[in-house]
C-alpha cells in the first residue's frame, strides 16, 4: 500500500512542516520560480481554497496561456512525486490545485484521479487491444508494488 495521508487534527501542521523543509533545504533541486509556486500552494490548502494554474502564472509573472499552465502543471506533478506533497486538484468549483488535509479533500482530488485514470485505460485498450491491455495492468501493478518496497522520494 502506499504511503495513506493522515488527515487527523495534525494534517495542515504535518503539510505545512513538509514543505518548509522543502523550502530551507540547499539540495531540494528546485529553481526559484519552482519555490515560488510551492509557496503559494502552502497558503491554499483544502478544495475550497483552490488555485487555478492561470492564478498562479498571473500571480508569479510565468506567462499567459500554455507555457505558463505547462510549467506550473509539470511542478505540481514534480512537487507531488518527488517529496510526496498531498497536492489535489479539482475540475469542479472552486477548479484549481489545493493541498489536501482533509477526507473530503482527499476524495474530491481523487473522484477526478479515478476518471482520468480509468478513461486512460479505456482509451488504451481500443487503441491496443486486450492483449496491451492485460500487459499494461501488469505494469501497474508492478509499478505500484515496486513503490511499496521502498521506491518513495523524501
Amino acid at each position: 500500500m502506499t504511503q495513506q495521508l493522515q488527515l487527523e487534527g495534525g494534517a495542515l501542521y504535518e503539510v505545512h512542516g513538509r514543505i518548509v523543509r522543502i523550502l530551507t533545504s540547499r539540495d531540494a533541486g528546485l529553481e526559484e520560480w519552482q519555490l515560488e509556486i510551492l509557496r503559494l500552494l502552502a497558503s491554499h490548502a483544502g478544495h475550497e481554497n483552490a488555485i487555478t494554474a492561470a492564478k498562479i502564472c498571473e500571480r508569479l509573472g510565468l506567462g499567459e496561456g500554455e507555457n505558463g499552465r505547462r510549467k506550473v502543471t509539470e511542478t505540481i506533478e514534480e512537487l507531488r512525486r518527488r517529496f510526496r506533497l498531498p497536492i489535489g486538484g479539482s475540475r469542479r468549483p472552486p477548479h484549481g490545485y489545493f493541498l489536501v488535509v482533509t477526507a473530503e479533500d482527499q476524495q474530491i482530488a481523487l473522484a477526478d484521479l479515478r476518471k482520468q485514470a480509468i478513461a486512460m485505460f479505456q482509451l488504451a485498450g481500443i487503441l491496443g487491444g486486450e492483449a496491451f491491455t492485460a500487459e499494461l495492468h501488469g505494469q501497474i501493478r508492478a509499478a505500484l508494488d515496486g513503490e511499496q518496497e521502498g521506491g518513495r522520494a523524501a
